[in-house]
């Protein structure tokens, strides 16, 4: 029968055989200690490990101990992160911190801004130019209220039947006596022509000048000009005056 050797050490330790189990009884030692055996080779009564004690942690990860209470943790930045209902975790609805202009955060909603003036929201929500979009311009132009204008002078411009610029009839707007405008019409003022009492088209569509009833200047249907009645002799005559030698025109 093989023998049972105990260290002195193990003291008041009893051996029983009790249904072919055998029980090992010292008076040293503690409810839930176990036996161990150290590096002497020697048994001894010792607390049962606890493998919490062994633990390391390290960021984000963390480990609190309070009495027997071994607590491991997450920290994070509540800011950005939250428990769901579950106890996940999770993002949180707004964490989108900041942003650039034209952007801008705030309480977990993104935001365009934007010049109202310059732009509006159409029937979809999506940005668009306003009809108006053009604020300034230079003379001739104008803009109002979403229109854009050519200012121009009603003396001297009017709109045809198509919209389109054009000048009036009667642009011409001064003219020298003896000529004169009057409602797009030029007319020559024989008031202003010594000696001159008309002025007649003929049947040949030439142009003659009368003093009394004689004509003395006239533009025939050719072009022709045939001048009547001019002196024979420079005697007298003032200086750029014409007179007709021999059916020649001469100028003094």
């Amino acid at each position: 029968m093989a023998g049972l050797g105990l260290d002195k050490d193990f003291l008041n330790v009893s051996i029983v055989n009790a249904n072919e189990n055998i029980f090992i009884r010292g008076e040293s030692g503690a409810a839930n200690q176990v036996i161990s055996y150290d590096a002497d080779r020697r048994i001894q009564f010792t607390d049962i490990p606890n493998d919490n004690d062994n633990i390391a942690v390290s960021n984000p990860i963390t480990k609190s101990v309070v009495g027997d209470t071994h607590t491991i943790g997450l920290g994070f930045e509540t800011t950005d992160f939250q428990l769901s209902a579950s106890n996940k975790l999770e993002l949180k609805d707004d964490f989108v911190k900041t942003a650039s202009n034209p952007l801008s955060v705030s309480t977990q909603n993104v935001s365009l801004n934007f010049n109202t003036g310059d732009f509006q929201l159409d029937g979809s929500n999506k940005l668009e130019l306003k009809d108006d979009f053009v604020k300034t311009a230079s003379n001739p132009l104008s803009v109002s209220t979403q229109n854009v204008s050519l200012n121009f002078n009603t003396g001297d411009f009017q709109l045809d039947g198509s919209n389109k610029l054009e000048l009036k009839d009667d642009f011409v707007k001064t003219a020298s006596s003896p000529l004169s405008i009057s409602t797009g019409n030029i007319s020559i003022n024989l008031s202003s022509l010594s000696g001159v009492e008309s002025i007649v088209v003929d049947s040949y569509a030439g142009l003659s000048i009368k003093y009394g009833t004689t004509t003395s200047f006239k533009i025939d249907s050719s072009g022709g000009i045939s001048m009547f009645g001019l002196p024979t002799s420079n005697y007298g005559l003032a200086s750029g005056r014409i007179w007709n030698k021999g059916g020649a025109l001469n100028i003094v």
